[in-house]
């Protein structure tokens, strides 16, 4: 039963659809970053820092959101098309952000509540056009685009475009906002986000299968989503976006103001370099997991997703205690937002194998309520709250430093606790869509086994193939390693932060190079994959050209341990082994120093695979991992009796035990 669950092979997607997909998949996240993040900073630094602005521009824009998804995504569902939504939206999107350009650079002036409300307006109105865009046409032409094969990496890759699209902005256009140029930041921005929809006019293309909705009223068609008989109907979909509901609500009640945390809370003057470390981290953890997702399972992933969240909340939270802000903050920060981030890939792909066929705009209009709306309000009255109950008064440093802050507080680290508390919920929809799982997913994988044309499903049946991966716990360490060698980039900027000196060049010149050989050696190591068909054998490596040799070309096949001619010792007794595969004369070099290239495989070499390996590779090579592979079996054999020979002996030790407790009662 396992097997039927393994997805052997992901349904390709084809470069038009990945380019159309991370096109308007980051810029449109670009859009929301400066709605989400931006625009709180400029209410906080330019009008007001009173809790109840940043709080009303959250509400309204969500609630404008939320309506404008329920009413384009019935249209689009009927009309059978999203690319025009798509294209004329973003266009659009572009304009009404470049506008908030007439707001000028400085405090502004006059009433507080009435530019408060004219940025409230031209927010809701740049929110409407936004989720008729992105939320609604783009997110349902995902769903029409996938299936369950490929649904949790695309919905993973979708979900870290926001950490992107932060990134981005922080490295090209965040100096603008730090210099006072507000007006060349909106313009900029707004003018990027309107050429991706004149892009899309030439390369987005609607799904094939998608077609027009017939049958009920426009009315009745805004209202399918929310009729109690559909909600029973397809109540899975309505759990699924529960969980994202709580996981969107730990990181509302502290993104809108992560910039302020951070630079005046936490006293981070450049805070850059910790967000920076966080959306770099937590989008590789996220890459990992949605690759994981969609060969494994979606169903093992949900609770310690969930409870990374909650461990990312209590960590950043401790930083009120025992100081340490930027460890902690990076440490807590990766951990909240990695798991936000897998944590939306999750649920979203669930929601995505629930969803009725030509029904996906009308399952966006319910998520965009639940997982957009109810968040941002709910953050919008816990938020100020919060920032009462327990905020501190801003020292005179600070407001010098800070004028708008006059008359406010400093945000408490409190909202990291109750980000936390709210992932903790994440836990009761988890465990539902978790149980309906293995369900959910063997019927989807055997309705696309139906779709597959007799003739394709007859000649992957002819074509053995299976690919080999590195082991789980030497993948893990490699990348830890990969990470920590990137420290060198943040000493060259430190450098260039604090000015040049003699020991702190030399320090970094030495981990640059330590890091550069770092990559040199791991990166086959960690990424190299090696498939195996009935007529060749091809290893390959994200970013490194590939390597294929023909089973009519293989000359030369020989397995070497990694101390055979190393001037390093094997210290810890691992017995590397590193397989070798070629046309040409094998080198007489160590092994460390051979790569892959030019009609040679490396490979490190796992019994494991031995038996996998004669299967495939042809005679008269097969017989050492025949033989290897026997060794393997047996010694397998050999631990599992002595497993249950260990757990007889524990078992009648026990009730030798408890015979013992009897007797003496």
């Amino acid at each position: 039963m396992k097997d039927t669950l393994v997805v052997k092979k992901a349904t390709p997607l084809g470069a038009r659809v990945w380019t159309s997909l991370l096109v308007f998949g980051f810029i449109g996240q670009i859009a929301w970053m400066v709605e989400n993040v931006y625009f709180s900073t400029y209410i906080q630094k330019n009008i007001t820092a009173a809790g109840w602005a940043t709080s009303a521009t959250v509400a309204a824009s969500a609630i404008a959101a939320a309506l404008a998804t329920i009413f384009s995504a019935a249209w689009s569902d009927r009309v059978g098309k999203r690319r025009a939504f798509v294209c004329w939206g973003y266009i659009l999107w572009g304009i009404t952000t470049a506008a908030f350009a007439l707001f000028g650079n400085g405090q502004v002036g006059g009433s507080v509540g009435l530019a408060v409300t004219l940025f409230v307006v031209m927010d809701c109105v740049m929110s409407a056009i936004g989720s008729t865009a992105n939320d609604s046409a783009f997110s349902a032409w995902v769903t029409d685009v996938t299936d369950v094969t490929n649904r949790g990496v695309v919905d993973i890759v979708l979900s870290i475009l926001p950490i992107v699209a932060l990134i981005v902005i922080f490295a090209g256009f965040d100096g603008m906002t730090v210099h006072g140029n507000w007006t060349g930041f909106f313009l900029v921005l707004g003018g990027l986000t309107s050429a991706a929809g004149v892009l899309g006019l030439c390369i987005f293309r609607d799904s094939p299968a998608l077609r027009p909705v017939q049958g009920d009223t426009y009315l009745r068609d805004v209202l399918y989503a929310f009729r109690p008989a559909n909600i029973r109907a397809n109540k899975m979909i309505y759990v699924c976006f529960l969980g994202m509901m709580f996981s969107g609500l730990a990181m509302q009640l502290w993104q809108p103001y992560m910039i302020s945390l951070v630079e005046v809370t936490l006293g981070i003057d450049n805070y850059i370099l910790p967000i920076g470390i966080v959306v770099l981290a937590s989008a590789v953890l996220s890459v990992l997991a949605g690759k994981a997702m969609d060969r494994f399972g979606k169903e093992k992933f949900y609770y310690p997703v969930a409870i990374l969240q909650v461990l990312g909340g209590l960590i950043a939270y401790s930083i009120k205690f025992v100081g340490h802000a930027m460890p902690l903050l990076c440490v807590g920060g990766t951990c909240i937002m990695a798991g936000n981030l897998a944590m939306a890939g999750l649920f979203t792909a669930s929601s995505r194998d629930y969803t009725p066929a030509g029904r996906a705009g009308a399952s966006q209009s319910v998520k965009m309520v639940i997982y957009i709306m109810l968040p941002m309000v709910l953050a919008s009255i816990i938020d100020p709250l919060i920032i009462r109950a327990v905020a501190l008064e801003p020292t005179a440093a600070i407001l010098a430093k800070y004028p708008s802050y006059a008359g406010s507080y400093l945000y408490p680290y409190e909202l990291f606790l109750a980000a936390a508390v709210s992932a903790v919920f994440i836990l009761i929809p988890a465990y539902f869509v978790r149980r309906d799982a293995g369900r959910i997913r063997r019927e989807k994988l055997a309705a696309l086994e139906k779709m597959t044309p007799s003739t394709e499903r007859q000649t992957a049946a002819r074509k053995k193939r299976k690919t080999l991966y590195p082991l789980v716990i030497l993948l893990v360490a490699r990348l830890f390693c990969l990470m920590v060698a990137a420290m060198p980039i943040v000493l060259i900027y430190g450098m260039i932060v604090e000015g040049f000196k003699v020991w702190y060049f030399v320090i970094t010149c030495v981990m640059t190079l330590l890091f550069a050989y770092s990559i040199y050696w791991l990166w086959p190591l960690c990424f190299g994959e090696l498939t195996l068909t009935e007529d060749y054998v091809k290893w390959h490596a994200l970013f490194m050209r590939s390597v294929k040799v023909p089973y009519s070309e293989l000359r030369y096949v020989e397995i070497r341990h990694f101390d055979e001619g190393n001037v390093v010792p094997d210290l810890y007794g691992t017995g590397q082994m590193y397989l070798l595969l070629s046309s040409k004369s094998l080198p007489k070099k160590r092994i460390d120093k051979i790569r892959s290239g030019n009609g040679l495989i490396k490979y490190q070499f796992l019994m494991r695979d031995a038996q996998t390996l004669s299967e495939f590779i042809p005679e008269p090579f097969d017989r050492m991992f025949r033989t290897r592979a026997e060794i393997y079996a047996r010694e397998k054999r050999a631990m599992a009796r002595d497993w249950q020979k260990w757990k007889a002996k524990r078992k009648k030790a026990r009730e030798k035990r408890r015979k013992k407790r009897q007797a003496e009662k």
